[in-house]
């Protein structure tokens, strides 16, 4: 009986290994890019890549991977954008890659937006300012009363 439970624990083992070894080369086949940051070295999360002759695009994933198992076999460019950094556009017959994947290194650009002036004007009338004289005209005894004039204003 013994020696039937040591076959079965061996079994077990061998099996989860051989199950662990399948499953992490499989994760090795794939093809793909590791987005890293060129000055700290961190992975580029949420990176986009998006394929320039289709609609097709993908997100790099917190380790900063982006796989080409669905890339369309015909794909020649591929363009890579994230905020903070500058736009790549890559040939992926160029690329050179260790074991199925390559290392792309992302260089951070500050982005700056332009000045824009907000000017408020009221040429329509549809503002309604409080004067001196409504609040002279209404016997006001508080604060709450002052904004109950207030147009469009509802106080719960």
């Amino acid at each position: 009986m013994r020696q039937f439970r040591w076959c079965t624990y061996l079994m077990i083992f061998l099996i989860s290994n051989l199950v662990a070894s399948l499953s992490t080369s499989a994760q090795r086949s794939t093809k793909g890019i590791y987005l890293i940051h060129a000055e700290t070295k961190i992975p580029v999360r949420d990176a986009l890549l998006k394929i320039t002759e289709t609609n097709y695009s993908v997100l790099s994933d917190d380790n900063g991977f982006i796989t080409f198992g669905n890339i369309p076999a015909n794909t020649e460019e591929v363009t890579i954008s994230c905020i903070g950094f500058q736009t790549i556009v890559l040939d992926i017959s160029a690329l050179k890659y260790a074991d199925n994947f390559t290392t792309l290194k992302l260089t951070p650009k500050v982005s700056s937006l332009k000045e824009i002036k907000v000017i408020a004007s009221s040429n329509r009338g549809i503002f309604k300012t409080i004067s001196d004289l409504d609040i002279q005209l209404r016997p006001i005894n508080n604060s709450q009363e002052v904004l109950l004039m207030v147009p469009g204003l509802f106080i719960g």
